[in-house]
């Protein structure tokens, strides 16, 4: 039999925990810094590229001929190649939504994916501001012209809004929309959409 002091063993045990917690301290501390370059190259990154500005013209047929400015008319921009964990609700993106941009749910939620939300003024112009050039979908919905009745909304594009929206029917409901993939660069490339004449 091989007898060890008891000390021994103690100096053992405490050598052990010495290493562990010093392994410990140094992991802790490399994660840290890693985590540190990590956050400074994606600061640096965002830097290099500048969000892209995207401008448009929302109009509906008033009258037979007559072109008017869909004022309150939705403009939704969202990147193709990430979705959000929890989908969007439609309260308070609608056209018929009051509009309050800090009470409306799912607008933090848009801007993390990189995408944005607004509103037509009076003159019918909308901006969007994402965050960085690429692929993106495009949602426009009118504030006043109508589907005619019976006219739903097309399978693909509920299949596709369903990635981002709970319930994409009540978002669209009877209006009139636009819901089609766009490149989104630094170079300016206003769209101008017409939803033609209220159906109902």
């Amino acid at each position: 039999m091989l007898l060890v002091k008891r000390t021994v063993v103690y100096v053992q045990a405490v050598l052990l925990l010495a290493m562990g917690v010093l392994g410990f301290a140094l992991g802790y501390v490399m994660g840290q810094a890693r985590a540190r370059v990590q956050a400074r190259q994606a600061v640096e990154e965002a830097a290099e590229t500048p969000p892209v500005v995207v401008q448009g013209t929302l109009v509906y047929e008033k009258a037979p001929g007559e072109l008017a400015p869909d004022e309150d008319a939705v403009a939704l921009a969202l990147p193709t190649n990430m979705q959000p964990d929890i989908r969007f609700q439609a309260r308070g993106l609608r056209p018929d939504d009051r509009w309050e941009r800090d009470r409306t749910p799912g607008l933090e939620a848009i801007a993390s994916l990189g995408g944005d939300y607004a509103r037509a003024n009076a003159e019918g112009r909308v901006e969007l501001v994402v965050r960085k050039p690429g692929d993106y979908y495009l949602l426009l919905i009118s504030k006043h012209a109508d589907r005619r009745p019976g006219d739903g909304v097309r399978p693909r594009d509920a299949t596709e809004l369903s990635a981002y929206f709970e319930s994409p029917l009540d978002l669209l409901g009877t209006k009139k929309y636009d819901w089609s993939v766009q490149h989104f660069s630094g170079t300016p490339s206003p769209f101008n959409h017409s939803f033609g004449k209220d159906e109902q």
